[in-house]
């Protein structure tokens, strides 16, 4: 069919403020298709109205760094209890050595910034130093005996099953999330498709008469209707961003052989998903606490923006990230998302 043209870049470019998926959808050559299945998810994209649907990248890095020593220090804490009921330290995990790392150096980024300056290893916890000259292939022996534990071919052989044991439980995590995920789309694209003719109802009455003169029990029920699809889409965006966590979790085991590696980036990918859900929920409009136990209510009509409208370019922008996840990353499996190729 064609290229999208100038203008229809300037829009898109608008509603996603990353110039390579922008790029990406410019470089396709359209079909009928492609280009309906463009139009329509810019038209989702632009009921987030005035609110701001993605992060700037320093937020976004802030919230994931958040959400990173989170997850870092509730791994230290099931680590203490763990090491309280056995009475002695236990072996850790690819993913909870790193963890553990992050909470003792109070750094999500130490592997970048400071790796020279801490000495790891499964058999306990890590020790500040000074490490630069330590050869990495025997980083787990010397931290092992500076830890006062033994390492040999037994103790290695433990940890590598141990490993290999979370790892496949991460694995099957992923799985079940990227498997439930058709579900949760046709089930929010249902509920907008179900409630449209109501909501566009309640807009039309809302935009001709004041609040007064509404038609209470009319609007009520309006706005219940759309608090249920609300709920509906919103549980899509959860499955989708879960869904893109697991897909980028599944991607490091296959691709990443090392222990640190996989401790560092299975975390990582899931506060990356994590930090735009927490974004959405802070974006978005919320039903009010106790609203649903009002029979009266019109909250949905007094919202400062579209719930639905809101939550459904959230649930747009949250499946681009699935489509990101099975690229690889790359800005082109968001732009596939907008043509609804993947």
């Amino acid at each position: 069919m064609g290229y999208i043209d100038e203008q229809t870049v300037a829009q898109l470019m608008s509603l996603v403020p990353e110039t390579e998926v922008v790029a990406a959808v410019a470089e396709i050559d359209l079909t009928e298709d492609d280009a309906a299945a463009l139009e329509a998810n810019m038209i989702m994209l632009a009921g987030c109205r005035d609110r701001q649907l993605w992060p700037a990248v320093p937020a976004w890095l802030h919230i994931e760094g958040q959400i990173l020593r989170e997850q870092a220090s509730a791994a230290v804490q099931t680590l203490a209890a763990a090491e309280a009921a056995a009475g002695s330290a236990v072996m850790r995990d690819s993913i909870t050595m790193m963890l553990e790392l992050i909470h003792a150096s109070g750094d999500p980024a130490v592997m970048a910034n400071a790796a020279d300056d801490w000495l790891w290893g499964p058999v306990g916890p890590p020790i500040p130093g000074d490490f630069g000259d330590l050869r990495a292939d025997r980083r787990y022996g010397e931290h092992a005996g500076r830890s006062g534990k033994s390492w040999d071919m037994s103790t290695a052989d433990a940890f590598e099953n141990h490993d290999a044991a979370v790892c496949d439980a991460a694995l099957q995590a992923a799985l079940a999330a990227v498997e439930s995920l058709p579900e949760a789309e046709l089930a929010a694209f249902g509920a907008l498709n179900a409630t449209s003719d109501d909501i566009d109802d309640g807009f039309e009455i809302a935009a001709a008469l004041p609040h007064e003169q509404w038609p209470a029990e009319q609007m009520a029920e309006y706005s219940r209707i759309g608090w249920e699809a609300v709920d509906v889409i919103r549980a899509g965006v959860d499955a989708a961003l879960d869904a893109a966590a697991g897909l980028a979790v599944i991607s490091v085991l296959d691709s990443d052989d090392t222990y640190e590696g996989r401790g560092l980036l299975i975390p990582a990918e899931r506060a990356r998903t994590e930090a735009l859900r927490r974004w959405f929920d802070f974006q978005g409009p919320q039903q009010p606490p106790g609203d649903a136990a009002v029979p009266a209510s019109v909250s949905f009509w007094a919202a400062d923006t579209d719930p639905l409208g809101f939550w459904a370019a959230a649930f747009t922008a949250a499946r681009m990230q699935v489509g990101r996840s099975y690229a690889d990353g790359a800005p082109a499996g968001a732009a596939d998302t907008l043509l609804n190729r993947c």
